[in-house]
């Protein structure tokens, strides 16, 4: 196989890492958390890693995944939805951040750590999706929100 098809087909596993940890990202959304936090965190951390095809320090951060996805982020006021989902957007983009850096990918990571943060906090808690608002538009949301906290990881493997 020549170098193209190989990386063709490494972008599509890579493809596949994402979709399924989004698909147990919003599974675990409303009911079934533990989807959420352990079935989906622990599927991008192992996948993650047998994708690598090496076994070293960049690794060590997909093991945070599934204690990130942990995390409450939900509250009654404003403040205290901002404050708990900058935490949680925080936990992941530190991670994503720290792949990055140990992969010698500090750029991605970085883009990475932006983009988990901004996706927590404005799909989080500004909804700007449509009101009053609908199944769909939650697990719109939380699709979303999963794409954006991970979506560079398995690109920096």
């Amino acid at each position: 196989m020549n170098e193209f098809w190989s990386a063709f087909l490494y972008a599509l596993m890579r493809g596949g890492i994402l979709t399924v940890f989004i698909a147990c990202y919003v599974a675990g959304g409303r009911q079934k958390k533990w989807v959420r936090r352990f079935i989906g965190g622990a599927w991008l951390a192992v996948t993650c890693a047998i994708l690598s095809q090496s076994f070293g320090w960049h690794l060590l951060p997909l093991a945070g995944y599934p204690a990130a996805l942990t995390l409450g982020y939900g509250g009654d006021d404003l403040i205290t939805k901002l404050w708990r989902r900058g935490l949680y957007g925080l936990a992941l983009g530190f991670l994503g951040l720290t792949v990055g850096i140990l992969a010698g990918l500090w750029a991605y990571g970085l883009i990475q750590a932006v983009l988990a943060l901004l996706a927590s906090i404005i799909l989080g808690v500004l909804n700007p999706g449509k009101t009053p608002r609908t199944e769909e538009d939650a697990v719109r949301e939380e699709g979303l929100i999963a794409l954006f906290s991970v979506a560079i990881v398995p690109f920096m493997m």
